[in-house]
């Protein structure tokens, strides 16, 4: 009995040490040194922007690429910046960081594409694109002051968040998975919105010529529509609609659809 329990012993300290051992080697976080430096890296043409930093990006549209990152000195190494089929991909592999200061500034002369994971926030001020296709991933947040771009597609899966100030656009679709948010203000010709979930979508002070919009779960939406509005609910989620547009619906379950007002001028 005593040499069982001897055995079990040793093999339960073994067990603790080894997952002890193993957390240490797969969770490790780098604390900064609170000597905050600035480092400008040049790097190859890209269309692109896949961001997984905790950190706040800054995009700034002009005539020449590079990325700055300002952080604290023993943070900023740690800091990858690489291009890779055209999509430049900010990240830290395998590492936390501990930081209180974490930014970084993009300059390019075109974007198509932008994708956030995690955290992280990416920020700008102005951003012109033919086309332009947003994916958001966990709790990250994207914030544009002014985008023209005749193609927008959103796609926001978690609870991401992507705003836009002052959209011009012919045609924008938006689709929402978990409890992610979408608002928007500015003119377009066509919107499109899907929700699965309960996301919540607010294009109010968006001018929309037409509306679609594909509601399932507990989500709610908010829309301007001019012309033309057709909608389908499928659960308990809620349209609330601005404008007198002709209206084409389909509801099924406790949803709600409503009229709370005039278009906006």
């Amino acid at each position: 009995m005593k040499r069982l329990s001897s055995l079990l012993l040793i093999t339960l300290s073994i067990f603790q040490f080894n997952s002890a051992h193993a957390f240490s080697l797969f969770s490790k976080t780098l604390q900064g040194s609170g000597k905050i430096e600035k480092q400008t890296r040049a790097i190859a043409t890209f269309n692109a922007l896949s961001s997984e930093t905790t950190g706040r990006v800054e995009i700034i549209q002009g005539n020449i690429e590079s990325v700055t990152i300002e952080s604290d000195d023993n943070i900023i190494p740690a800091i990858e910046t690489v291009v890779e089929n055209g999509t430049l991909k900010i990240r830290h592999k395998n590492i936390e960081l501990n930081t209180k200061t974490l930014n970084i500034v993009v300059r390019t002369k075109n974007i198509n594409r932008l994708n956030l994971s995690g955290s992280g926030t990416v920020w700008s001020n102005a951003l012109i694109a033919k086309k332009l296709s947003i994916n958001v991933g966990g709790s990250g947040k994207i914030q544009l002051e002014k985008l023209e771009a005749p193609d927008l597609s959103v796609n926001i899966g978690g609870s991401g968040a992507v705003a836009i100030q002052a959209l011009q656009n012919d045609e924008s679709d938006v689709s929402l998975g978990g409890s992610g948010s979408f608002k928007a203000a500015g003119n377009s010709n066509k919107l499109s919105v899907s929700i699965g979930g309960s996301g919540h979508i607010d294009t109010a002070q968006l001018k929309a010529k037409e509306v679609s919009l594909s509601l399932a779960g507990s989500g709610q939406i908010t829309v301007a529509a001019q012309n033309r509005l057709s909608a389908s609910v499928a659960g308990s989620g809620n349209i609330q609609y601005y404008g007198d547009p002709q209206t084409h619906l389909s509801m099924m379950g406790s949803g709600t659809l409503k009229r709370i007002g005039a278009f906006p001028i």
